[in-house]
């Protein structure tokens, strides 16, 4: 497995932007090793990058992911999440009898198999029978949701120098970097609304400095929204690690904060949670993941409104008030 570095992704962004508008995604498998396809299954998201299969052997039942379309991208999320869950998987086991108290009901699905060819990539998860986050109290939400970040970073904490090696790191200066690219694609898709961009990225400029400075960094799963943590009975199971890596601390509640914004309550909880972090990196982190979102060309008028109106509030310095 390859680790999920900044400049394999940059690469696969720029071919993917090129090659993935000529490209189909090609049929589900109906077989991954012993595994074969039971029906597919519909991903409530306008986002469809992977097709996803529900697939089974004899009584046993699975969860397929596979990557057959033109966009390396996805392709190398989905190789980096087939290495986080035999990492993530491992390091549990390993950590099993002390593992604090209130973490222990928390764990990663097994990997039950993975297939390559030249045109496809598939990835087999223990399927798992039980709720997501987002159909739970507010209450339960909060406590779950805290429960999860702290359990990634106590797993990241505790991996090898080596282990660490294998499992990409965003920085404070890969952030800065990368910042200038989506803003240049954010201003051309979105020129009307440009000079929100631009004033953003003033606010962004005076964030670099402390932004390059950080150097603690912590495992983040940088999608942990609440369709991505699943509640059976009194478990939790943390799935789609795709885009898992080792990140600014702030970067979780950051990325968990804008796809929860519309959620009023939830999203003053995430404020006052991130008002305990460095301002600075918050703000930062707020600018350039609303800009990289930004850049999609599948975005909905209710997303693209939500990351202009977030913009609008860092811009203006009135994120953390009315709290």
């Amino acid at each position: 497995m390859t680790t999920f570095s900044l400049s394999t992704i940059a690469r696969a962004h720029i071919l993917g932007s090129v090659t993935s508008r000529f490209s189909t995604m090609r049929p589900l498998p109906t077989n991954i090793g012993q595994y074969s396809l039971v029906s597919p299954v519909k991903k409530n998201s306008t986002f469809q990058e992977f097709l996803v299969g529900l697939y089974s052997n004899g009584a046993k039942f699975a969860i397929g992911k596979t990557w057959s379309g033109s966009h390396p991208f996805f392709y190398h999320s989905l190789k980096n999440e087939a290495n986080l869950y035999k990492l993530l998987c491992k390091k549990a086991q390993e950590l099993a009898f002390r593992t604090p108290r209130a973490l222990k009901h928390i764990h990663i699905p097994q990997i039950l198999g993975y297939q390559e060819t030249s045109k496809s990539l598939s990835l087999l998860i223990e399927h798992i029978s039980g709720k997501r986050l987002y159909e739970y109290s507010t209450d339960v939400q909060k406590e779950e949701y805290l429960k999860a970040v702290y359990y990634l970073r106590y797993l990241g904490e505790n991996m090898s120098s080596y282990e660490k090696t294998k499992i990409g790191k965003r920085t404070g200066l890969s952030e800065a970097i990368s910042y200038p690219v989506f803003f240049v694609i954010a201003i051309i898709q979105n020129f009307r609304q440009s000079l929100i961009i631009l004033k953003s990225s003033v606010t962004f400029i005076s964030t670099v400095r402390e932004l390059i400075s950080q150097k603690r960094f912590v495992l983040t799963h940088r999608d942990l929204h609440f369709n991505n943590i699943l509640v059976c009975k009194n478990a939790q199971y943390i799935i789609d690690l795709e885009f898992a890596v080792y990140a600014l601390p702030e970067h979780e509640l950051v990325t968990t904060l804008i796809s929860q914004w519309k959620n009023k309550t939830i999203r003053k909880f995430l404020i006052i949670e991130l008002s305990k972090y460095n301002p600075v990196v918050v703000k930062a982190l707020l600018i350039k993941t609303s800009t990289h979102y930004l850049i999609s060309s599948k975005l909905t008028s209710d997303s693209k409104k939500r990351y202009f109106e977030i913009l609008q509030k860092v811009s203006n310095g009135t994120v953390f008030k009315g709290v």
